[in-house]
């Protein structure tokens, strides 16, 4: 495509975005949107597929999967990557109940209907062995854009250094590598307008803590990268086009934190509508604007709910361990949103992001109190954390016996994160003489193999 027809259809684009953002906007103003009944909460979870060897599943297994089952899995960006959804559910009583039972029946249901196709689901945040030049992408009619995308952002990107990593590098140059990547995705409905802004301000400030006691997505390509979560730091740099000039003044990207908070509905729908839009496409321009906005929290819109999505989650290795990690959100946002908390500097935000990725629990998090901005050991932190998360989830009328499920979390500060469990895993099962690649695997399904919670109550 000729420079001159790419404009054309940027500004096309960008003209129906506007357009259609407008006419939603009037909808929304008119009350459209706002809910009638208690808020709805949605899960999305995505996996790796891979035969029994540890290659990556073949495109014909995964789409025979997602066939079988339209109505809950989805297909993604990579060919041996899956997606798995829940149906939205009320949050107060026994909605959480229901999602937790529907999120483990639907899985184990996938899970099976792998292992007759000599495949294993792999609940990590990265597929962790594959080499990276070896990632297919999904070839189907109508999923144009899983290449198209990839291609666009691999031609402009123009960084001296994509690798990432603190003891072994990785290179994540092509923007492929973020179908490997995977993620749990909550869904929340608001209220109304106003109180989505709201929602997605407290979202961004705590994404950092809960990546700090999530990580599970250290390895990747075989390599011990020693970061504690490196999925978000490597979507980030896949997905980085900026000029030399941009990249000095650290003009934001599509992907993590955006330099500051949103100050309205009309705010949030300009800022996700200014990055390139790569397809012409006018017709979905606005919802292809907002699916390509990847924030670590971000408003959605259906016909008739507006939907607060977080997103800076990996897969954890369990059922319990996704649902727990999933009343931690819920918890700490209500309980936010309840004290009417006071938001901490995105300055401080993008700071204690960075940390996390990085280090994990092993680090010191920027906190307020008193007014006062100081920086607090992540364990203590998150201790005080889950505290909030459980007194919040007593506000929404989530029942005791599933707040208990944040006990998984509480192991977590001495036992430390998946990422950590499964270093440690690795680095005996290297000791002993295995290979890497054996040992990352092992370690892997030794996670898998049971949740904690049922461990910790017989």
């Amino acid at each position: 495509m000729a420079i001159e027809t790419q404009e054309l259809v940027e500004i096309r684009m960008q003209q129906a975005y506007r357009e259609q953002a407008s006419s939603l906007l009037r909808d929304i103003k008119q009350g459209s949107h706002d809910i009638k009944g208690p808020p709805q909460i949605g899960l999305e979870v995505e996996y790796s597929l891979v035969e029994n060897n540890g290659s990556p599943a073949q495109q014909t297994k995964r789409d025979s999967l997602v066939s079988a089952n339209p109505s809950y899995l989805q297909l993604e960006l990579g060919a041996a990557q899956i997606e798995l959804t829940t149906d939205p559910e009320p949050i107060p009583g026994y909605g959480m109940s229901r999602v937790g039972s529907m999120l483990s029946t639907r899985q184990n249901q996938l899970a099976a209907d792998a292992s007759l196709q000599g495949l294993w689901l792999v609940r990590s945040g990265t597929n962790p062995t594959l080499p990276v030049p070896d990632i297919q992408k999904t070839l189907k009619p109508g999923y144009e854009k899983y290449v198209e995308a990839p291609n666009y952002y691999n031609r402009q990107r123009t960084a001296p250094n994509t690798t990432i990593g603190i003891l072994e590098r990785v290179d994540v140059g092509d923007l492929s590598i973020v179908s490997i990547l995977n993620s749990l995705q909550v869904n929340l409905e608001a209220e109304n307008a106003t109180d989505a802004i709201d929602l997605l301000n407290r979202s961004l400030m705590i994404s950092p803590n809960l990546v700090a006691i999530s990580g599970n997505a250290r390895y990747l390509a075989g390599r011990d990268t020693g970061m504690s979560d490196l999925r978000i730091a490597a979507w980030s740099t896949a997905l980085d086009t900026r000029t030399p000039e941009q990249r000095r003044e650290d003009t934001e990207t599509r992907v993590g934190l955006p330099d500051r908070y949103y100050h309205s509905l009309e705010d949030y729908l300009e800022q996700a509508g200014k990055f390139p839009f790569i397809l012409d496409k006018p017709d979905i321009a606005m919802k292809m604007g907002i699916g390509m906005y990847w924030k670590d929290a971000r408003i959605k819109f259906t016909d008739s709910s507006i939907l607060v999505e977080s997103r800076p989650i990996s897969t954890q290795p369990t059922n319990d361990e996704n649902i727990a990690m999933v009343e931690f959100y819920l918890g700490r946002l209500a309980w936010s949103k309840a004290t009417k908390e006071s938001l901490l500097p995105m300055t401080l935000v993008k700071i204690n992001k960075d940390l996390v990725m990085k280090y994990g629990l092993d680090t010191k998090l920027w906190t307020i109190q008193d007014e006062v901005y100081s920086p607090q050991d992540a364990r203590t932190v998150l201790y005080t954390d889950l505290q909030k998360a459980e007194e919040g989830l007593e506000i929404l009328d989530v029942p005791a016996y599933m707040r208990e499920k944040l006990d998984i979390l509480l192991d977590r500060l001495e036992e430390g994160t998946p990422s950590d469990k499964i270093h440690s895993l690795v680095s005996s099962a290297e000791s002993k003489g295995a290979s890497r690649t054996e040992a990352i695997w092992q370690a892997v399904k030794n996670l898998e193999k049971r949740s904690y919670y049922q461990r910790y109550t017989g």
